[in-house]
């Protein structure tokens, strides 16, 4: 238990995890996982149990377990671990567990409920046939947030571009599904001066991402 903390992780792969736990439930019989992840996640931080949550739990269980804290506006952390925006510790924490920093994962590869999606309203949680979520999101970063780049706030093009990179996310993963919203906010993002390169850099990045897991489960 000391070096698990100490190194700011409990391995879940091997017997590092059953080391901490009774050899059997209170109530007779092999202790189940979900028993480990109350044991393990007991007075803990939200990154912490993000991290037990999604490697002992299966998805839907995950969510119920999750939800209260991950829709807050943000939360306290401790024991090594941050605190802040729930979304952005989930992601973290999925990152490290699938140990790849990449902005999309196919739906396959998801290893979150989908209702995540519609807590959130982010591209990273939204799986891609949630089209009324997706409608929503683009909604929300296109016109309800103002966060669109304007070009006198940078101080070169390069950054301005770069600026633009999540819309062009948000708009690689809707096209590449044939979203019914896609040339609306398209046109949005080039009248308000997005390059279209950015949109074809990162529709090559998504398929170059896409591809890297195809061939990963071969």
């Amino acid at each position: 238990m000391e070096s698990a903390f100490r190194e700011g992780e409990i391995k879940t792969i091997g017997t590092d995890i059953d080391k901490l736990m009774p050899p059997v439930s209170p109530f007779g019989g092999v202790m189940n996982n979900f028993d480990k992840y109350k044991i393990l996640s007991a007075g803990m931080p939200f990154a912490h149990r993000a991290k037990i949550a999604m490697a002992l739990l299966d998805t839907a269980t995950a969510y119920e377990e999750l939800k209260e804290d991950a829709s807050k506006t943000s939360v306290p952390g401790g024991y090594g671990c941050v605190g802040g925006f729930p979304e952005s510790i989930i992601e973290t924490v999925v990152s490290e567990l699938i140990c790849r920093e990449v902005w999309y994962l196919p739906d396959g590869a998801k290893i979150w409920d989908r209702r995540f999606g519609s807590l959130f309203k982010n591209k990273f949680f939204c799986y891609d046939d949630d089209e009324k979520t997706w409608s929503e999101i683009l909604h929300r970063y296109f016109l309800e947030l103002e966060w669109i780049p304007k070009k006198d706030d940078y101080s070169s093009t390069r950054s301005y571009n770069k600026a633009w990179e999540y819309f062009g996310e948000l708009l690689a993963v809707v096209k590449q599904k044939d979203h019914q919203e896609f040339d609306k906010y398209f046109k949005i993002a080039k009248e308000n001066g997005m390059n279209e390169v950015v949109l074809e850099r990162k529709l090559k990045e998504l398929s170059e991402i896409k591809k890297s897991f195809e061939l990963a489960s071969e």
